[in-house]
């Protein structure tokens, strides 16, 4: 037992420090290790040779015990974590103010997150503190990593919270991570969701986030439900809310009632497919239109769109 613990910890050290051809030679000669669990602490207790290779970013590494059959799945029995938390919760740097290595950690970060949703992790499975992979994301000012989550339509519930009742757009708020809140709240997260802390905008304001309380505040105003008559909030039920005064004009025109939802839908539907990932408008013939452009292209094709919406 003792020599296997040994043997097991050289191992997570090699996958902790990326050396690939050492953690090759652990897996020829003994393959159970690809999924042996550190429970004394000897580099991360709880975690596996693929969570301490997530969260040093070794890609390779973490391309060699997923191709040796280690198990993406597999939880912290400390925290209840699983390969998309470790990675979510290391934090993000700018490109303008990062270093060389760190922009290039943070490619590594997108190459990871794409291998292990890939390989089917779940990024809404909490962990032990009811957190899911989009609360550490917000936590860390990820925004890449919350824009793809988005874009691949992965989020089950944006409002999911935790065992405090905090929602991703309460860390975000409470964070201060502006450009984040806006795409939560573009993808239907409520300013008015409360936990025990209160509002996002009463935590913004609690951490000194001026700026996030009076950006919620503005954009609760078209996200509290209204009487029927409130146009705007129409308009971002129809999921149109982010897009530019132009398109939805032209939109809306092709109708003779815009509350007629039947008549409606096929245009508000084209038109917000485009722009889920990040709240900006996309010209036709943009990667974002791949997968609608078959079933709108006949639809496309009798209303075409003006000249000045295609820049």
């Amino acid at each position: 037992m003792e020599q296997q613990q040994r043997e097991g910890a050289a191992f997570l050290e090699a996958a902790a420090t990326g050396n690939v051809l050492e953690a090759r030679r652990f897996l020829q000669n003994s393959p159970r290790l690809v999924d042996f669990v550190d429970r004394l602490g000897w580099v991360k207790r709880g975690r596996t040779g693929l969570l301490v290779a997530v969260e040093a970013r070794h890609v390779k590494m973490v391309e060699l015990l997923l191709a040796s059959g280690a198990d993406p799945h597999h939880r912290s029995s400390v925290d209840g974590m699983h390969a998309l938390h470790v990675l979510a919760e290391q934090g993000q740097r700018d490109f303008l103010s990062a270093d060389a290595d760190e922009v290039e950690e943070r490619k590594a970060a997108g190459k990871l997150l794409d291998i292990l949703l890939d390989a089917g992790v779940d990024p809404n499975v909490p962990t032990t503190s009811g957190e899911t992979v989009l609360h550490l994301m917000c936590l860390r000012g990820n925004i890449d990593g919350v824009r793809e989550l988005l874009a691949r339509r992965l989020v089950a519930d944006i409002d999911a919270r935790n065992t405090h009742g905090d929602t991703a757009l309460h860390y975000a708020s409470r964070k201060g991570h502006q450009e984040i809140v806006r795409l939560l709240v573009a993808h239907g997260a409520s300013p008015a969701a409360e936990s025990q802390f209160g509002t996002p905008g009463q935590v913004a304001s609690e951490s000194r986030q001026d700026h996030i309380t009076e950006l919620l505040r503005s954009l609760s105003r078209h996200h509290t439900d209204g009487d029927d008559d409130n146009d705007d909030h129409d308009l971002q039920r129809l999921g149109l809310w982010s897009l530019p005064p132009e398109v939805v004009v032209h939109a809306l025109s092709f109708v003779a009632n815009a509350r007629d939802l039947c008549s409606v839908s096929l245009t508000c539907r084209a038109l917000a497919a485009i722009s889920r990932d990040d709240g900006l408008w996309k010209p036709l013939g943009h990667p974002s239109w791949a997968d609608h452009q078959v079933a709108y292209a006949p639809f496309l094709s009798l209303h075409s769109i003006p000249d000045s919406c295609m820049t």
